[in-house]
């Protein structure tokens, strides 16, 4: 009898520990979005698994917050308060910092490059394409280029080593367009991919993300997730997230990595089972 206890103990013990590791890998395919709830005159801050497109709140945000880029050097989102037109923080957890720097202006698309040494924005309320200082929030106007104007709601995203954008441009003939920024560091100038009619649909209505792999777009009103060749503009749908409020900003993050004391915790759970194997063949 106590055999097969000590038996029952060791597989929940092992099985308790790989649990915790395979928590810490489980986010691979997770993205965050920053939503307004208009009836409550609050953001939620959450985040949905882009193969199930099931959606979860993570916290909730007392203004109009806009935008939501993630930066890789520190692993925080950045977002800007509507009201005030300040930056402000928030981690994976939900907590968000206070916001800071002056008016930038109003920033729905926003996008960190890979290695976050570069921080954009499309100015909405200006017209402008700029580049953000992340820890003061000034912004500086890129210039150079055809510098289209672009409006409503001027998406961004950063994907294999280019800055994609999708939006209403004005001055080109044709609205609701998906392009590449061919050097965002020096110029504003812009490379159209595709247009609305190309393949039936309004980019311009699309939140843009990436995985790294993947090119992703989320309408800002009936939540439909796809994926979007950046070549040419084609898409496929995945499904409809799970949600009724609108979008106003979506961001990748990688996975989450377990933390040193989550490996040690699964060392010595393996070390006691260890040591209750060798105790139960001398008991045997």
């Amino acid at each position: 009898m106590n055999a097969k206890r000590t038996k029952m103990g060791m597989v929940s013990l092992l099985a308790g520990a790989l649990l915790l590791i395979g928590a810490g890998f489980a986010q691979a395919s997770v993205a965050y979005t920053m939503r307004f709830n208009d009836a409550q005159t609050t953001s939620e801050f959450g985040s949905f698994d882009t193969g199930t497109q099931h959606y979860s709140a993570i916290s909730t945000l007392p203004s109009y917050a806009i935008g939501l880029a993630y930066n890789p050097t520190n692993s925080l989102f950045y977002s800007q308060d509507a009201t005030t037109g300040k930056l402000f923080t928030i981690n994976q957890n939900g907590a968000y910092s206070t916001p800071f720097g002056a008016d930038a202006g109003v920033y729905y698309g926003t996008a960190f490059n890979t290695d976050g040494s570069a921080f954009w924005g499309y100015d909405t309320s200006n017209d402008r394409f700029t580049r953000i200082d992340p820890a003061t929030g000034v912004a500086t106007i890129v210039s150079g280029g055809n510098n289209y104007k672009m409006f409503a709601p001027g998406n961004l995203a950063y994907h294999q080593g280019s800055l994609y954008g999708s939006g209403n441009f004005t001055g080109t003939g044709t609205s609701s367009n998906l392009f590449r920024f061919t050097n965002p560091t020096i110029s504003a100038d812009v490379e159209k991919i595709a247009y609305v009619n190309d393949y039936n649909l309004d980019y311009a209505t699309y939140e843009l993300f990436s995985d790294g792999t993947t090119l992703y777009g989320v309408n800002v009103d009936d939540s439909t997730l796809v994926t979007i060749d950046p070549t040419n503009g084609a898409w496929s749908s995945l499904g409809t997230i799970d949600t009724s409020l609108p979008f106003y900003g979506v961001a990748y993050a990688p996975a989450v990595v377990p933390e040193p004391s989550t490996y040690a915790l699964l060392c010595i759970s393996l070390g006691v089972v260890g040591i209750a194997r060798r105790k139960l063949r001398n008991t045997n």
